[in-house]
């Protein structure tokens, strides 16, 4: 098959071998129409029976039917010269084996891999389908660390009373008449021919898992014999006290040999490894005998009486500082920033996926405003809307964002006379469908079971539905007037979180109600007292909320933080130079906060002073050194203002032509226009430091 390189196969040119094994070959190809990389898969000549034929077709129907960013992509499935093809997106790394042994990794990198991985396995069981041949050799990582699932081409849709009789074979020999699965990876219940259902993946996921986090399988034996009778009967030698204690309980869980013992869905495996890469420590746990206290003489209890009292005054002091968020943090304060898009025009909206690795936003850098997607690091954008939707744009509201899973994009279609439809979108790639009429904002709860959402009725009624927007429960309204804009669920899922207030007048404040069980009425709690522009809701942690909001001084729109159990709102951006449109955060660990900025420019002009009102082409640009200046002040034989360089606005001074920064901070920057004494011999300004502003005086010659 050499010869195929440097051919055709319609608009795809062939490029080079990736490999080949028992079913075929995989070549690397680049498709014409799109200038982009793709993998060919051919089937083997000698597999070519009416057996291999109908697993290979199954593999194309099965994997082009199911849309999430971690299942491989198929593009198209054809025959060409009586071989049978699929095109599938190109991954430019290897497999899971690959990836585990290219380097030491650690339990939490694994942990944070492989959790997409099973999202995308839940997904294609919510589809009715089984995998049944997962294994290392069916993951395939991107040199930017992306899994993917692969390989269909056993896999089965589940119908009641389906008798699936499993027979096996050794992992790398396919032979034909054989149905095939690879034994090192199969469940208990598969290795007996007995019928299979979701929780059989669930198994060999964790095995998966299992081999991974250890570099060793749970069942080997030296036999194919042996192995099965380990798997049925057998049991895997638990994990060294290296990995977490949770970690063990889920692979342990996920191996239990009664398919009722295991997880009775890969959804509740998903949430329990969310839950643990969200975990910033793992407590160990370790029994210890505690010795009979030795008899002291009595002056011992003295010093033990002073001891205490020391402690507990020590502790009243910390609980009063700490209820005073005197220990409070900037939790930015060691971020680092990467440009993503540098359109001309207008970028709104941003969102980012729960695993951090796709983003959307609002542009309208083609002329209308549409729905981008963008792979992270990759650089290719994609327009999904192609000016087919309306979006409200001019509207306070999120107009677009991510399905709880990652798989889809929601977007919000403006049907005009207060009338709004969502819509959701393959992440990777696809026609849109409609999701929600008038559901406006629609944000899923952290188990993925539920979704909230708000109407633009008035009082902006808020409610909480099925994860696919059925059964709706109405749990608040406001007052007619008052909107409610904004929605996010806590990471515990006991409370939603919302800006409620009148936005043309800018008076809005942080709100939260708690979710009921049964989705019932519910009383609003106020959280801030901004009373002004507040907007995009993001968790940066279990307890602390980031947003966007304006200044007292009707400054901003700046980046805030605030401890939900405190309620001590912190500004934790500065400068001149940016105003934060929107704000949100992944679920990823470390996690990663993806804003959209504005960064409109500004110069110094001058204007003669006269008797009358001047025309504009009276004006003349004056020397300005960076993008931005504003707030001049004259003194007798210069002029200081403000000017941003690198992100943080400084103290410049002008004086005979030439322009120079006098002072600028390593934390923040200058947030107020500078005063001049009137000797011109001081400066003072406001600078902002660690959230708190004050005054600094400094000699004009800097």
């Amino acid at each position: 098959m050499d010869s195929l390189i440097g051919t055709s196969l319609g608009p795809y040119e062939i490029l080079a071998v990736l490999g080949r094994g028992g079913m075929g070959e995989v070549y690397r190809a680049r498709d014409t129409r799109l200038n982009r990389t793709v993998a060919i898969k051919f089937l083997s000549a000698e597999m070519a029976d009416a057996d291999a034929r109908r697993r290979f077709q199954q593999e194309a129907q099965t994997a082009s039917s199911l849309n999430h960013p971690h299942i491989l992509t198929v593009f198209e499935a054809g025959e060409s010269d009586g071989r049978q093809y699929l095109v599938t997106e190109f991954i430019d790394g290897g497999t899971l084996k690959d990836w585990a042994h290219g380097q030491t990794r650690t339990w939490r990198q694994i942990v944070e891999l492989l959790t997409g991985v099973a999202d995308g396995l839940a997904a294609a069981h919510a589809a009715g389908i089984l995998h049944r041949d997962l294994k290392p050799a069916n993951v395939l990582v991107a040199k930017n660390g992306y899994a993917k699932l692969a390989d269909f081409g056993l896999a089965k849709l589940t119908e009641p009373g389906d008798d699936d009789a499993t027979r096996s074979a050794i992992e790398s020999h396919t032979r034909q008449g054989v149905i095939l699965g690879t034994i090192a990876y199969m469940s208990p219940e598969q290795a007996s021919g007995q019928r299979l259902d979701a929780r059989s993946d669930i198994f060999s996921f964790g095995v998966v898992l299992y081999e991974a986090v250890s570099g060793r399988r749970p069942f080997a034996a030296t036999s194919d014999a042996l192995a099965l009778q380990a798997t049925v009967h057998g049991a895997a030698e638990p994990l060294s006290n290296d990995v977490p204690p949770a970690l063990r309980s889920i692979v342990e869980k996920a191996l239990e040999k009664d398919p009722a013992e295991r997880y009775q869905s890969m959804r509740e495996m998903v949430v329990d490894l969310r839950r643990l890469a969200r975990a910033k420590t793992e407590v160990a746990s370790a029994a210890s005998a505690s010795p009979l206290l030795e008899k002291r003489p009595r002056h011992w209890g003295l010093v033990a009486g002073i001891a205490a009292a020391m402690v507990l005054v020590a502790a009243v002091v910390t609980w009063r500082l700490w209820e005073r968020d005197y220990f409070w943090q900037n939790p930015l304060a060691n971020a680092r920033s990467e440009r993503v898009t540098d359109f001309e025009g207008e970028e709104v909206d941003a969102a980012i996926s729960p695993d951090g690795k796709f983003t959307v936003f609002v542009s309208d850098r083609d002329g209308p405003f549409d729905v981008w997607v963008s792979q992270i690091g990759t650089g290719e954008l994609v327009n999904i809307t192609k000016g087919q939707f309306q979006l409200p744009v001019s509207d306070p509201i999120r107009a677009a964002g991510f399905s709880g899973d990652g798989a889809k994009v929601w977007f919000l279609q403006d049907l005009l006379k207060r009338r709004y439809m969502s819509w959701l979108a393959p992440t990777v790639g696809g026609d849109p469908s409609a999701f929600i009429e008038n559901g406006m904002n629609p944000v899923w709860s952290p188990d993925g079971t539920s979704l909230a959402y708000h109407t633009p009725d008035p009082g902006d009624p808020i409610f909480i539905a099925d994860r696919n927007g059925s059964n709706p429960r109405q749990i608040f309204i406001a007052s007619p007037g008052v909107h409610c804009h904004f929605l996010t669920w806590s990471p515990d899922g006991r409370f939603i979180y919302f800006v409620r207030g009148t936005p043309t007048t800018e008076e809005m404040d942080l709100w939260r109600i708690p979710v009921s069980p049964g989705g019932t009425a519910a009383t609003a709690e106020r959280i801030t007292s901004h009373n002004a522009r507040v907007a995009y809701l993001a968790w940066l942690d279990a307890r602390t909320l980031i947003y966007s909001a304006t200044a007292e001084d009707g400054s901003g729109q700046w980046l805030y933080a605030i401890d939900v159990e405190h309620r001590i709102p912190h500004r934790i951006s500065s400068g001149i130079a940016e105003q934060y449109l929107s704000v949100a955060v992944d679920e990823a660990q470390p996690r990663h906060l993806v804003t959209t900025i504005a960064a409109p420019t500004a110069s110094l002009w001058t204007v003669p002073i006269s008797d009358g009102i001047e025309t504009e082409a009276a004006t003349k640009p004056g020397p300005s050194p960076n993008s931005r200046a504003l707030g001049p002040r004259f003194a007798r034989d210069y002029l200081a203002f403000l000017s941003s360089k690198g992100g943080a606005s400084g103290l410049w001074k002008l004086e005979n032509g030439a322009s120079r920064e006098l002072w600028r901070g390593d934390d923040g920057g200058v947030v107020a226009p500078p005063a001049i004494s009137p000797d011109g011999r001081q400066i003072c300004f406001s600078y902002r430091k660690q959230g708190r502003a004050g005054l600094y005086i400094m000699n004009a010659n800097g």
